[in-house]
């Protein structure tokens, strides 16, 4: 994904183009196309496989905000 976009590759379409050919163990591509969405809507790309490996009832332990933009509860690390 990183090397997609630094190379201005569209993520979609690659990603779509890789689950073609290859298996993935311990995820699901579908993961993958959900981070898509997150990116399209602004998130980074480590961010949106975060969000994307939760479910949206899960709590995402950080002190980074930008995840309630998405409707994900935060548990402010800051805050202990």
């Amino acid at each position: 994904m990183i090397i997609s976009k630094r190379e201005g590759i569209p993520l979609k379409e690659m990603i779509i183009q890789i689950s073609r050919i290859a298996q993935l163990e311990g995820s699901s591509w579908e993961v993958f196309y959900k981070s898509c969405e997150y990116i399209e809507k602004g998130a980074t790309i480590f961010d949106s496989l975060l969000m994307a490996s939760c479910s949206s009832s899960d709590a995402i332990i950080s002190s980074d905000t930008a995840y309630n933009k998405f409707g994900y509860k935060v548990i402010d690390l800051k805050n202990g």
